[in-house]
């Protein structure tokens, strides 16, 4: 994940393009005796998905799921803007 530059990400962000919501899969690799957990964000065609921060906020209370650190696959580049710019 990406964090929110307001210089470079400042034209492509308003109320319509900043996403409210994740779409996370959770997948378990069972082989022998181990298990492997794979996650995956779902952000359809998009090469950047632009997320509220109170959504990934969510997601880190809810799931306990550090998106920082978290190993994930996703389509596209996720960055987590701050609400107030997209409320503002």
């Amino acid at each position: 994940m990406r964090e929110y530059d307001a210089e470079r990400d400042a034209d492509r962000v308003s109320e319509r393009t900043v996403h409210d919501d994740l779409e996370i899969s959770e997948n378990h690799m069972v082989s022998g005796r181990s298990i492997h957990t794979e996650y995956e964000i779902h952000v359809g065609m998009a090469d950047v998905y632009y997320v509220r921060q109170s959504a990934v906020d969510a997601v880190e209370t809810e799931l306990d799921l550090d998106l920082e650190t978290l190993e994930y696959r996703s389509g596209g580049e996720i960055v987590a803007v701050p609400d107030a710019e997209v409320d503002r």
